[in-house]
């Protein structure tokens, strides 16, 4: 499970291939205890637009599952900052 710190919606063109991009990069707590690690580790976890980021908020906890390829298939609410 994550705890959501931070949303960054994009909508760029990519200079590498032209191609448009458009999803959300949330920026996570992941919660778990980690061997050498104090306090706290955070991922960059990137959602392509198909998925949909639009009822998020900074607090929420999520689920994530990734496909075959380690891309974000679905983020779900598991609980809600707002209680």
């Amino acid at each position: 499970m994550f705890e959501i710190i931070g949303i960054e919606r994009l909508d760029y063109v990519s200079k590498k291939n032209g191609q448009r991009v458009r999803g959300t990069n949330l920026y996570c707590i992941d919660g778990s205890e980690y061997k050498n690690t104090i306090g706290n580790r955070c991922e960059k976890l990137y959602c392509k637009e198909a998925v949909d980021t639009s009822d998020f908020a900074i607090g929420d906890r999520i689920e994530v599952s990734y496909n075959r390829w380690g891309n974000i298939e679905t983020a779900a609410l598991v609980e809600s900052a707002a209680g």
